[in-house]
């Protein structure tokens, strides 16, 4: 049952490893934008602009409290609404993934030559998907951990799920900014931006707030660019290799506190098929 390790035989102790997220290099869809297009009318455009707000608070404003990467748990309550389960969030996951050319012999090949482990924003529905075309298992792989069907316990009134289609609409009415911003660099925020921030603001800290199925949410487990940096902590403990032994392979901008990390510390960050701030700011 054990598989052959020429390393341990020789009883030697791995002091390399490589940790990688999914999006551009693993799969080149966006399995929460997707989700978003197939149930949420003018989906595509409803993720563009949290995602953009999303991005702007954490990155732009500077906020103490803001988190990029809290998308997941931003547009779950939204999808809901919409009449998602976790049965058709995973089937539509399948069906939608966009596996990158060789990323299934690739992963082989770097399982078989040193520790390998995957981290990614993206729903535990669209992993599964992943880990079953790839053949990765499950237990490597650090994912955002929510489920739907836990607003079936009447959780969701029917006028929760109406006023969040109502913002929903609200949001979609906006007009996408399209201003480029660099990191750390003091800018004029456009009048566009304002009011797709002030609008936002409302409806995710004043207006959601006051939906009582919300408390259910605080205990579901997303992971952004922050829990990608604590990742390489706790995976540094687990492991023994350090920072200087590891390479991260990232390009979504929720991977740039854990390229910026490894980077500083000697390793190995690669940006690959990356977004603009991650291969600007940061390689």
């Amino acid at each position: 049952m054990d598989e052959y390790d020429p390393v341990n035989d020789l009883g030697l102790t791995h002091d390399k490893q490589l940790i990688c997220s999914c999006m551009g290099f693993l799969q080149y869809n966006n399995s929460s934008r997707d989700l978003c297009n197939r149930y949420i009318p003018k989906g595509d455009k409803f993720y563009d602009m949290v995602s953009r707000y999303d991005d702007i608070v954490a990155f732009v404003l500077n906020r103490s409290d803001g988190r990029s990467g809290t998308m997941t748990k931003y547009i779950a309550p939204f999808l809901k609404a919409f009449g998602i389960t976790d049965f058709a969030a995973l089937r539509y996951c399948g069906e939608s993934l966009k596996v990158m050319p060789e990323a299934k012999r690739v992963m082989k090949h770097l399982r078989d030559t040193l520790p390998l482990f995957v981290t990614t924003s993206s729903y535990e529905h669209n992993v599964l998907n992943i880990c079953s075309e790839l053949d990765i298992p499950r237990v490597l792989v650090d994912c955002s951990e929510l489920s739907f069907d836990d607003y079936d316990d009447g959780l969701m009134r029917r006028e929760d799920a109406k006023a969040l289609r109502e913002m929903s609409n609200k949001i979609t009415n906006l007009k996408l900014p399209t201003h480029r911003y660099e990191l750390n660099v003091p800018t004029r925020i456009p009048p566009d931006e304002i009011e797709m921030i002030t609008t936002l603001d409302e409806i995710f800290n004043i207006k959601m707030k006051r939906l009582p199925f919300m408390e259910s949410l605080k205990s579901a487990r997303t992971v952004g660019a922050n829990e990608k940096a604590y990742f390489l902590i706790d995976l540094r403990k687990k492991t023994q290799i350090d920072f200087d032994g590891t390479a991260y392979i990232g390009g979504d901008i929720t991977d740039i506190h854990a390229l910026d990390t490894i980077k500083d510390r000697g390793g190995l960050a690669m940006s690959f098929n990356g977004c603009d701030f991650a291969v600007r700011e940061y390689l």
